[in-house]
């Protein structure tokens, strides 16, 4: 009984180096996936190029009934054409046509069955700098604006309309919630 050999314990080494190897299949895999992720993002971006040069290139040739109707129906339920028309007058008004752009920025993010990409965009218009906000949706291979923004201290005057009374931008030159011209 004395003969028997005992087991000679494992090397802590082993398990260290399995440890090692599994961290690094894992890291691996990780890096991978956010890569892949990233990429997608990427190229849903991206390829929302096209609809947002062609729509505002529609808004800078002052062909807003056609802009109107490249937005998305769910932007068209909540702005009526006239709404659209006084929007796209206003921001022209406030800040003339744009001249360059550069993406600053771009989320795209999976909805109950649509994908919404939304890029901001530094801008240079006519009469000063704007920081763009463009909300698109993509159902089926078709993406469509379904929301725009742009800031600028341009917009910061605001003040009564003379006709209506309503909070108005002042530096326009007339009132975006009733449509007036601002009597000089």
């Amino acid at each position: 009984m004395g003969d028997e050999e005992q087991p000679r314990p494992s090397s802590p080494w082993k398990w260290v180096i399995i440890g090692c190897l599994a961290v690094a299949v894992l890291g691996t895999c990780c890096v991978g996936g956010i890569a892949a992720s990233g990429y997608f993002v990427y190229q849903q971006a991206t390829a929302t190029d096209p609809t947002v040069n062609e729509f505002l290139a529609k808004v800078k040739a002052g062909d807003r009934a056609g802009a109107y109707e490249a937005i998305d129906q769910e932007w068209k339920d909540v702005q009526t054409p006239e709404q659209f028309d006084r929007f796209i007058r206003m921001v022209d008004d406030i800040m003339g046509g744009l001249r360059s752009k550069t993406r600053q920025s771009w989320n795209v993010k999976a909805l109950p069955g649509k994908l919404q990409a939304q890029i901001v965009y530094s801008g240079t218009f006519e009469k000063g700098e704007g920081v763009m906000t463009i909300v698109l949706f993509k159902k089926g291979e078709v993406w469509r604006v379904a929301g725009f923004t742009v800031n600028s201290h341009n917009f910061d005057n605001k003040g009564p309309c003379p006709n209506c009374g309503k909070t108005t931008f002042l530096g326009a030159s007339f009132c975006y919630e009733c449509g007036k011209p601002f009597k000089e």
